[in-house]
């Protein structure tokens, strides 16, 4: 089996500039239909449009269902950066608000860095709620959440405001240990639920969960289970250690190697196994990538 060698890391820099990111996200990812203020503004004047009606009283069952579809074909018409299919989704109040700066970016929306990786929808007490996760050339680029309310418009449903960004902190939802290696032997559809988020599609078959800084790859032989976690953030903590701590804190943790060639190194933990990475081109005892394994090879 092939070990997928990360392309990224976090690192420092990716941390200062979480400050600029979510600055960005208010000012020009908000024009790109994640509509910062100018949805806020229109949440108390929709009630009062010719053909339309806020929602006052408790949803249905087939209302809700109507909200997370049009939240859902939103958040990917944001990622897509479509203006125009954003638009079509907006009560006349919040399409009014927003006209002018659409149209002024040819409604091509959004930043070509960072971008959308991916997104999860969920049904709010409200509304919808969207989770996007951000990536850039060199990463993860953090989690924000927005919340999306309706109203109902000949006959449908139309988004009346969408809230400011607010940055997740993955920090405080951070895997364990142990969280990662239950999700070895897992189908797709088992671990995309445990995870919680959209994943995107890696090389190799692979797929990758952003938001929480991991991807997974599946067994050579069925290709249906997870067999190989790779751990793409420093968040997360390995029995005292974190993927980016030197080598030698790792053989502190988990003993000696039961092998060690060209860099990686492996080491057996419980019944699960670890593939530690390190540039051996240079001095540095940096640890670059970290694998859980179902199986040695």
């Amino acid at each position: 089996m092939k070990l997928q060698f990360p392309k990224f890391t976090l690192n420092d820099g990716m941390k200062q500039r979480s400050g600029a990111l979510l600055a960005a996200l208010v000012v020009t990812v908000g024009i790109s239909g994640t509509l910062s203020a100018c949805g806020a503004a229109n949440a108390t004047s929709s009630a009062s449009t010719g053909n339309s009606s806020a929602q006052t009283s408790s949803p249905s069952l087939d209302v809700k269902e109507a909200w997370v579809q049009t939240a859902d074909e939103w958040a990917s018409a944001v990622k897509s950066r479509d203006g125009k299919a954003q638009y079509a989704l907006m009560s006349p109040d919040l399409q009014e608000s927003i006209y002018d700066d659409f149209a002024g970016l040819n409604w091509v929306t959004g930043t070509s860095s960072p971008w959308v990786e991916s997104y999860t929808v969920q049904e709010s007490d409200t509304g919808v709620q969207v989770i996007f996760n951000y990536a850039t050339s060199t990463g993860p680029a953090g989690s924000y959440r927005q919340d999306l309310t309706f109203q109902q418009q000949d006959g449908g449903v139309k988004i009346s405001a969408i809230s400011d960004p607010v940055q997740i902190d993955n920090q405080t939802t951070a895997l364990s240990f142990s969280d990662l290696i239950g999700l070895l032997g897992m189908t797709q559809e088992q671990v995309t639920a445990a995870m919680g988020e959209t994943p995107v599609g890696v090389d190799e078959g692979g797929l990758g969960f952003e938001g929480a800084g991991i991807r997974v790859w599946f067994d050579d032989t069925t290709h249906t289970k997870v067999a190989q976690v790779l751990i793409m953030t420093d968040t997360i903590d390995l029995n005292g250690v974190h993927m980016g701590d030197s080598y030698s804190d790792f053989e502190k943790v988990f003993g000696e190697p039961i092998s060690d060639r060209n860099g990686d190194a492996h080491f057996k933990y419980d019944n699960v196994y670890l593939s530690v990475i390190r540039d051996i081109s240079t001095d540095s005892d940096k640890t670059i990538g970290v694998y859980i394994l179902q199986e040695d090879f």
